[in-house]
């Protein structure tokens, strides 16, 4: 009996979304060239007596240089709030107290903007665990359908954690690529490549008919072979799946061997390409763990 109870209760933890310990990167497009930025929660601050998580976010993929971006904080009910600024309105962004048929007024809108909890269901992270997910519908006034969202446990809208509610916006088309908690990737968009998009770089033809990375799966040391010596020299550049950089070579030669046997801890090792002309190559090694 003891045990049953035991287990009971630990189905039942719930998962807060605000956590200095977790980060996000999100897809956003203004226009035709889309772009990507990372967020993380850090620092605190009190606001009109509540404590809030100060908001940061980066296009660096080296995430050294931080902006400010508004503020969040969670209550004791699952309700998450977010301020733009210290003087701007304390918008409800998230409710996950809430149940299946409940209308939940995500911000103030003079349109009447509202959303409804369709249904209420589980989803498995890549670290196997299990989160509730929360699958919504957007409308503007009786009847005036805009569209869906969905929000996950501890992690948040699939737009991306600052962008819930987002099918009712316009002018951004966002999209949370990846979501990782204690420097473990729990999530990823699997419409992506990489967890960060670089964006104004130009690539003649394919690419891999210019250079080639060998062999891959590897054990740790990968040949670069550079079939079209007109594009030297190159930079590659190496990165983990959350973006930063973790190696960065010269390429002189048109066979040039890489030792990755330092992060061969990690088992996707993401590289980007660059030379002259405007080249650019981008793919994923996979080093096999020993």
């Amino acid at each position: 009996m003891l045990m049953m109870i035991f287990v009971f209760s630990w189905s039942q933890e719930y998962h807060t979304l605000v956590d200095t310990n977790k980060m996000w990167s999100t897809k956003h497009q203004y226009g035709m060239t889309p772009s990507s930025d990372f967020t993380k929660f850090q620092g605190e601050e009190t606001l009109d007596g509540h404590i809030y998580n100060k908001v940061w976010t980066t296009s660096d993929t080296n995430l050294t240089n931080w902006d400010s971006y508004g503020y969040i904080r969670e209550d004791t009910n699952k309700r998450v709030y977010i301020r733009y600024w210290t003087g701007g309105p304390d918008d409800l962004r998230y409710d996950f107290g809430a149940d299946e048929g409940d209308t939940v007024y995500l911000f103030y809108d003079p349109m009447g903007i509202f959303f409804v909890i369709d249904s209420i269901d589980n989803y498995s992270l890549l670290s196997g665990e299990t989160r509730k997910r929360f699958h919504l519908s957007c409308y503007a006034g009786p009847g005036g359908f805009m569209g869906n969202d969905t929000w996950i446990e501890g992690m948040g809208s699939l737009y991306g954690v600052m962008q819930s509610g987002s099918c009712a916006l316009v002018g951004d088309m966002p999209q949370l690529i990846c979501f990782t908690e204690n420097d473990t990737l729990k999530y990823f968009n699997t419409s992506f490549a990489d967890c960060y998009l670089i964006t104004g770089l130009v690539s003649p033809g394919s690419g891999s008919e210019s250079i080639t990375l060998f062999p891959n799966p590897s054990e740790g040391i990968i040949t670069v072979k550079v079939n079209d010596p007109s594009i030297l020299p190159l930079t590659i550049a190496f990165y983990n799946l959350l973006g930063k950089q973790i190696l960065e070579n010269e390429i002189n030669e048109t066979r040039t061997s890489i030792n990755l046997n330092e992060v061969t801890r990690l088992s996707i090792v993401c590289y980007h390409v660059t030379g002259s002309k405007g080249f650019y190559y981008a793919g994923k090694i996979i080093v096999l763990k020993r």
